[in-house]
């Protein structure tokens, strides 16, 4: 009897461990995530998507957006669990919404009805809709460069187009009059802060890509530089520079110039190339140039003086209104609210300070004066375990550019909402939820190895 001799065999794993899907169809996942881009972007040009009309439908499009994505990316089983630990806290939160709904009809003796209810729901779910697709998206790409170069371009044309009309019809926008604030640039949107925001957050991206630009060409000693994409990111960093700057919004203004610093300070931490520190150095002159020139001409300047006026104000209205909030801290008093809210609590010291407040002009403050504070705290609860995720992510394995720069614009957004109305706007909600969910997705996307052939030992039929 002899004894089986072992030979080697070669099977190939089929594990890829990139996050990707094997039966979605290539480019899938920038055709979809160019769809919402200019999804948002149209929710941008009409108004913001600040009616209840529009409002709806812009919802409605960012949740059929997140159900293609969904069915057409199709995530592997590995992306569910860390997606999973954000938006179980999210979908907790709308649970809350939908209940306090319910539970806060004819709370402090405002009667709403149904209609505003449902709205403000349906439009809380187009933004978690947008976040969503966002993070299928970002989990199934190699990379987000595809995306950011789409972003810029759609956002070029709406700045150009929203130029255009302020030159033509300061005071108004598609025929709609601005009212107090016909003085400022506003792009399509009724609001210069909530514009300001979203200009700024076209030039964090424009100025990441000029910046990895110019690396790369100073990396090869300048030989076949891409001008093509430094001529479209270089202008599209000057053309979103001053209308963030004719805003007049100081918040988008240092959400730009923080911005910016972050992604400039985070290249040269890195291997400094000899070319780098004047490269760098020339990108932030030119932002700070232009930045001055316009503070120091234009109206901006006397808006920046009265800076401090502003914060004492903005700080009484966050104590005020947030004082208001305990009348109903767990249910809040429903969406739209705040007009008869504000109005039934105004006395002859606050009505001269609040008397046009058409907000609270603080995210957390509004959303539990809609929602109650849980609502609040489910929400901060998904924030918080994406920004663990990333931060352990990007720890181990640094993050692409494109990334970082939608995690910046996304976070300025944010950081903006908490003193002014930024994510009032609908569509400034769903463009700041679609760009955190593109650079959390990214995170919840595991390294591309190549395939390996391992060496198993299979048994071979013994010689007779």
């Amino acid at each position: 009897m002899r004894r089986s001799r072992m030979v080697r065999a070669r099977i190939p794993t089929h594990d890829r461990g990139d996050g990707a899907s094997n039966v979605r169809r290539p480019g899938a996942d920038v055709l979809t995530g160019a769809a919402l881009i200019v999804a948002l972007f149209l929710q941008l040009t009409a108004l913001g998507a600040n009616t209840e009309m529009l409002g709806l439908q812009a919802a409605t499009a960012n949740m059929i957006v997140a159900l293609v994505a969904l069915i057409w990316l199709k995530p592997p089983p590995g992306w569910w669990q860390p997606a999973s630990a954000v938006i179980v806290p999210a979908i907790a939160a709308f649970a809350w919404a939908a209940i306090a709904s319910v539970a806060n009809q004819g709370v402090g003796g405002l009667s709403l009805g149904v209609r505003p209810a449902l709205v403000g729901l349906v439009l809380l779910a187009g933004a978690m809709g947008a976040a969503t697709t966002g993070l299928i998206v970002g989990g199934c790409s190699r990379s987000l460069d595809p995306l950011c170069r789409a972003f810029l371009v759609v956002g070029a044309a709406w700045m150009v187009l929203s130029l255009g009309l302020h030159l033509m019809e300061p005071g108004h926008v598609w025929g709609v009059d601005k009212g107090l604030q016909a003085g400022r640039f506003s792009a399509t949107l009724l609001n210069p802060n909530a514009a300001g925001s979203v200009l700024a957050a076209i030039g964090i991206l424009a100025a990441g890509r000029l910046i990895a630009n110019i690396q790369h060409a100073a990396e090869r000693y300048w030989i076949d530089p891409p001008l093509p994409a430094l001529a479209f990111n270089g202008a599209a960093l000057l053309l979103a520079a001053p209308l963030t700057a004719m805003t007049q919004s100081r918040a988008a203004a240092a959400m730009l110039a923080v911005g910016v610093a972050i992604l400039i300070v985070r290249k040269l931490g890195a291997r400094t190339h000899r070319l780098r520190w004047p490269l760098m150095g020339t990108v932030a002159a030119l932002v700070a140039i232009m930045f001055a020139a316009l503070i120091v001409t234009g109206p901006s300047f006397a808006k920046i003086a009265m800076t401090g006026d502003d914060l004492r104000l903005r700080v009484e209205a966050i104590r005020h209104f947030g004082a208001l909030t305990a009348g109903s801290p767990w249910f809040g008093y429903g969406y739209g609210a705040f007009d008869a809210l504000n109005a039934a609590h105004l006395d002859p010291v606050t009505a001269r300070l609040f008397w046009n407040f058409g907000a609270a002009h603080s995210s957390p403050i509004s959303a539990a004066i809609q929602y109650g504070w849980p609502f609040v705290g489910l929400l901060t609860v998904s924030i918080a375990t994406a920004a663990t995720m990333v931060t352990r992510t990007w720890r181990h394995r640094p993050p692409g550019g494109a990334a970082v720069g939608m995690l910046l614009a996304s976070g300025g957004i944010i950081a903006c909402s908490l003193i002014d109305i930024a994510l009032d706007v609908p569509a400034v909600a769903a463009l700041a939820a679609a760009m955190a969910g593109l650079a959390i997705g990214q995170s919840m996307r595991h390294p591309a190895p190549r395939a390996r052939r391992h060496p198993v030992l299979v048994p071979s039929a013994p010689r007779g």
